[in-house]
């Protein structure tokens, strides 16, 4: 398979040898205001068009031109950019001979390639509303150092207008390249996951804050059984005459108060040590890339190694060649019987595989994420239970809690171990040896690992029932 992938990368070498692409269509650039449009959105701190965030920083202008507008070069340069830039949709990046950069976001399509020179006026883009847009417009950019400044002077000392509008010419987007078309978006794939990992952290803080709130009231809550306990054992022993033996059972009914007491007043760090004990078992069973309680807290990293993984195998696999290369390539490749079908169903297994993978890791995750819940939520009942261990006929229940924490322990332990395990193996694998059967098999273990975690959670329960 590897000579396969090695011969065709061969041929779409040599291909563009024989059929080179038409000169660029250059726009005349010679008058001032030759291109540009009024200003919709300045460089710097804004509110956020989409998303409403107050504060966020905008990296370049925001142009109000028509979709599919021909977007020229602004100065000579190569391009160092071309494709899917996520939340800037289609964009392009030219480096210029100084080492500065200017680039366009947003556009309908793109009409050059990594590697090509253009000079000022070539048409390179349509704009678009490709990406986070609210609409049609041209989102444009000036680097210097790789930092991205205030863009308006370098555009209008090009000649460019950015206070108002300008003759337009429409291009044709057939003509070009969409990004968008043929990538794998896999942010719209993780953005409910990751709200739920985020939602899973939220509940922890609340129950966080929840054990501190109620620790001083616990305390109260103990102090006031305590005094109705010796009452109501001083009234009996009074009764019985029998004060003698309410004075012998008093040193022994205080040592047990304060026992509770002192346990009460330090919960946070016991807990804080349980979980730590957990974590300690689980490293020092299986050592992996990163520790136990580091993947453990957010578990949703493993949606970023999954994306890593499946953008490795794209750009090293003949479908990231072909996806990517270049129009004329492209369209003499489809135009070979059958090569346009067999790509379509490459395609198609791969987005299957990603999105059963994606699902199992969605799975695994809120599973993650619910079992530190439930940890937290068994320190928080032990806690209320503290006072009531106290007293003999309420002592059985806050047994039980104690119980189910050591279990729930060893269940947190498990898990991470097993989860550590399989994060390893996923980041262990060769970044340019990835092939379909590296995907397959990342989405089996992925599936029997969302089987094994509720197998593991019924063992558990199955100890704490006696079973």
């Amino acid at each position: 398979m590897k000579i396969i992938y090695k011969i065709l990368s061969v041929l779409i070498l040599i291909i563009p040898l024989f059929f080179s692409n038409a000169s660029a269509e250059n726009l005349p650039h010679s008058s001032p205001g030759w291109f540009g449009g009024p200003t919709s959105s300045p460089f710097g701190y804004r509110v956020d068009p989409v998303t409403g965030a107050v504060g966020a920083f905008h990296e370049g202008i925001d142009i109000e031109v028509p979709l599919n507008t021909k977007a020229p070069a602004v100065a000579d340069g190569t391009v160092t950019f071309a494709g899917w830039a996520g939340g800037y949709g289609n964009y392009v990046e030219v480096t210029m001979p100084n080492g500065s950069m200017y680039a366009y976001g947003h556009l309908n399509a793109i009409f050059v390639n990594v590697g090509d020179t253009v000079k000022k006026g070539d048409v390179i883009a349509l704009s678009g509303s490709t990406g986070k847009s609210t609409g049609p417009h041209m989102h444009i950019e000036y680097k210097v150092n790789g930092q991205a400044v205030d863009p308006y002077h370098f555009y209008t000392s090009a000649g460019w207008t950015l206070e108002g509008a300008v003759p337009y010419e429409e291009g044709n987007p057939e003509n070009g390249k969409n990004y968008q078309d043929e990538v794998i978006d896999f942010q719209s794939y993780f953005e409910l996951s990751f709200e739920a990992a985020d939602t899973f952290a939220k509940i922890l803080v609340a129950i966080t804050k929840a054990i501190n709130l109620i620790q001083s009231h616990i305390i109260a809550l103990l102090l006031s059984l305590i005094t109705l306990d010796l009452i109501i054992r001083y009234t009996y022993s009074i009764f019985t005459n029998n004060k003698e033996g309410f004075l012998q059972s008093l040193t022994e009914r205080l040592f047990k108060y304060s026992i509770i007491l002192a346990f009460i007043v330090s919960w946070a760090i016991i807990a804080e040590l349980i979980k730590n004990f957990a974590f300690e078992v689980a490293d020092t069973a299986y050592v992996g890339s990163y520790n136990n309680e580091y993947l453990i807290a957010d578990p949703s990293i493993l949606f970023k190694q999954v994306g890593h993984l499946y953008k490795n195998y794209i750009n090293n696999s003949v479908m990231g060649i072909v996806t990517f290369a270049s129009p004329t390539i492209q369209s003499v490749l489809m135009n070979i019987p059958g090569i346009s079908f067999v790509f379509e169903l490459y395609y198609l297994l791969i987005l299957c595989l990603l999105t059963l993978t994606l699902l199992f890791a969605a799975y695994i995750v809120c599973y993650i994420s619910w079992t530190i819940v439930f940890f937290y939520l068994t320190i928080f009942c032990c806690l209320i239970g503290l006072p009531f261990s106290a007293f003999k006929i309420t002592e059985k229940k806050p047994a039980m809690m104690y119980k189910s924490l050591g279990l729930q322990c060893l269940h947190l332990a498990i898990i991470s171990i097993v989860f550590n395990m399989m994060y390893t193996y996923f980041t262990s694998l060769d970044q340019n040896d990835i092939g379909i059967g590296a995907l397959i098999l990342c989405m089996v273990n992925m599936g029997c690992l969302a089987f094994v975690f509720p197998s593991i959670t019924s063992k558990i329960n199955g100890a704490f029932a006696g079973e």
